[in-house]
């Protein structure tokens, strides 16, 4: 007989002849060692516990062994704050608390801080059945252990490595610069790294990011934000060059690239005054796009008064974009009915003023002449304009930089 062995106990082996004749299965899920007190060990079947147990804990592992289908191999670790003990007997239990085998060990000082030393003690303990089948294989996957071999297998299997996607997980593998800057793939991760290439591709040249010693102005800065803006969905990816369209911002608070189309001139050599003249010649003619020799003029939604016109929509055939319509109002009509001093108040905008402007004779009777008065307020809204239920909005076009 070896010097180091296990032996199954009675109340070990009543479970075995339990399991095999009934089909009771069993399961070992704790291990215990002990320090003999102080003797080498010599295991019996007849022992229900330990000579003298120090530390119980969680079996960590069960594993076959590749060389004997119905030897299984329980693994366990005592961790490195526990110890100042010598190990000389090892055990198992069953999921009642129960010594199910109990074999000896080799000395083993188990130490601890106060020793000078501390680590992790792993045991392997090999056990052998006529029938592994009856025994439950449960560990608690939170403290399980990887031997040599184990990370042999895992490496060897061709989806132990695979890439993440979006639609499994796996190893995630980091873009390159090129990556970055085309952003084509999302199987790949961005790296801050790779992410500022990004910024420095869609930049204004206006910023040398290769310089620690020079500042960078205000404008390079925006130049580089309205960039990153254009490309990053900001805007000007859903809404085009000379759009006009009612923003809710006071004037003074527009949003970046907004003026408000009021005739009045840009510069040309300005970022909007190019952009403005960047566009066709039937936007501009349909607008009232002007320019003269330094300046480009806005389209104009105001009327000279200030008030704002409202939009429209048109076919293209009978109207066109940019036309202008004045004011009109549907005709108000009213009704007098002539009779002796005018019985009759009159209808719709005319009503009676309720006195005699004069009389005269008409043969034997006196002819009475009412007044009259149009209002037209009588039967209507009125204001100094003709208008619909509204609500005020700053009307804004967007005219982006050519090279965001």
């Amino acid at each position: 007989m070896p010097d180091f062995y296990t032996v199954v106990t009675d109340i070990g082996l009543q479970a075995l002849g339990l399991a095999t004749t009934q089909g009771q299965s069993f399961s070992l899920t704790q291990a215990v060692v002990g320090d003999g007190n102080g003797l080498a060990v010599i295991p019996n079947k007849g022992m229900a516990t330990l000579v003298n147990e120090v530390w119980r804990g969680d079996v960590a592992g069960i594993k076959v062994d590749p060389e004997d289908p119905n030897t299984l191999i329980f693994e366990f670790a005592i961790p490195a704050d526990t110890g100042g003990f010598t190990i000389r007997e090892v055990g198992l239990l069953d999921e009642n608390g129960t010594l199910f085998c109990i074999g000896n060990f080799p000395d083993t000082e188990k130490p601890v801080a106060a020793d000078g030393s501390v680590r992790d003690l792993v045991v392997r303990l090999p056990l052998h059945f006529e029938n592994a089948d009856v025994v439950n294989l449960v560990i608690n996957a939170a403290i399980a252990l990887a031997t040599k071999q184990d990370l042999l297998d895992h490496n060897a299997d061709p989806q132990a490595h695979r890439l993440a996607t979006t639609a499994e997980t796996g190893f995630v593998r980091l873009a390159t610069e090129e990556e970055h800057i085309a952003h084509t793939r999302n199987t790949i991760a961005a790296t801050p790294w790779g992410v500022w290439k990004l910024l420095e591709a869609v930049k204004s040249d206006a910023v040398d990011l290769a310089s620690s010693l020079r500042l960078a102005t205000s404008q390079a800065v925006k130049s580089v934000m309205d960039a990153l803006n254009t490309h990053t969905g900001n805007v000007s990816m859903h809404v085009p060059a000379g759009h006009i369209y009612p923003v809710p911002f006071p004037p003074n608070e527009l949003p970046a690239h907004h003026y408000v189309p009021n005739g009045e001139g840009l510069l040309k050599t300005s970022e909007a005054g190019k952009t403005l003249l960047s566009m066709s010649a039937a936007y501009k003619a349909a607008h009232r796009v002007t320019e003269n020799e330094t300046h480009v003029f806005l389209p104009n939604v105001f009327d000279t008064n200030g008030d704002g016109y409202f939009p429209r929509f048109v076919d293209g055939v009978s109207r066109q974009v940019g036309s202008l319509q004045g004011d009109a109002m549907q005709n108000i009509v009213g009704e007098i009915h002539t009779g002796t001093a005018f019985e009759d108040g009159g209808t719709g905008a005319l009503r009676r003023a309720g006195y005699a402007m004069s009389s005269y004779w008409v043969g034997t009777s006196v002819q009475g002449i009412d007044g009259f008065i149009f209002d037209a307020s009588l039967i209507a809204r009125t204001a100094h304009e003709n208008r619909s239920k509204n609500y005020g909005f700053t009307p804004a076009i967007y005219l982006p930089s050519l090279e965001a």
